[in-house]
């Protein structure tokens, strides 16, 4: 009930009551559904209170560092920009990928956490589920020095997991055509634990080999498809040709 349905509903028992002889049950019947609504008054008053400080509390954990216009293709889908956050916010670069497909955005620390390298130099590609059986989900990035390959949902190293610790992750939104990003990386429970098994390491790591080499050099045949021919049989001295 709305506190103005309260005191109607109090205002109609009152005129109700006013023709007998209990005008004192009248006006305290008023009296309670005043206060009865001034009590659903307050809960709507701190209910939306609550929820303007939840607001304030969520815009003051994003800073706008951008624009779309800032970002730069990278192949078919993907697009990617490096925040500064060092210039400004005294924090590492960071690497914000766009899929144009779906205006999905990740976010993840621009430096490698093994050698230090930046990942934007590195490929960056949508793999879906071209790699292996299963999707990751989110775009993986390679590192330029020596191929540590990061899913850019959790931050994890995908080909050497157990020899390098997870690239913190970060929250990205485009409002309009401002970037936010999150101040602080993403803290919660799925960072760094997504593990793979070899064979699909395995499949990311050919299928991320192929895409460059495609990208570079046009079209030719995939390590998975190389290793998919069988090999051929030499012919033997001095039999028929």
């Amino acid at each position: 009930w709305s506190p103005r349905s309260i005191g109607e509903r109090s205002w109609l028992h009152v005129r109700s009551m006013q023709g007998g002889t209990n005008q004192g049950s009248a006006w305290l019947a008023l009296a309670i559904g005043a206060a009865g609504a001034m009590a659903v008054l307050r809960r709507h008053r701190a209910r939306a209170r609550l929820a303007m400080d939840a607001a304030a509390a969520d815009a003051a954990s994003y800073v706008h560092v951008g624009f779309r216009a800032d970002f730069r293709r990278r192949g078919d889908v993907l697009e990617y920009f490096v925040v500064a956050m060092g210039e400004r916010w005294k924090g590492e670069d960071v690497l914000v990928v766009l899929r144009r497909t779906d205006g999905r955005l990740w976010a993840i620390c621009n430096i490698c956490p093994h050698a230090g390298y930046p990942l934007d130099e590195g490929d960056i590609e949508d793999l879906g589920e071209s790699a292996s059986g299963r999707d990751l989900g989110s775009p993986v990035v390679s590192c330029p020095a020596h191929s540590y390959l990061f899913d850019m949902e959790r931050g994890t190293c995908i080909n050497m997991a157990d020899n390098c610790p997870p690239a913190p992750v970060y929250r990205a939104q485009l409002r309009g055509d401002r970037l936010f990003l999150s101040l602080q990386p993403d803290q919660d429970g799925a960072t760094g634990t997504h593990k793979l098994c070899k064979s699909d390491e395995n499949a990311i790591q050919l299928e991320m080999v192929d895409r460059a080499l495609n990208r570079k050099y046009g079209r030719l045949i995939s390590p998975n498809e190389l290793l998919a021919v069988p090999p051929r049989r030499s012919k033997s001295k001095g039999g028929p040709d």
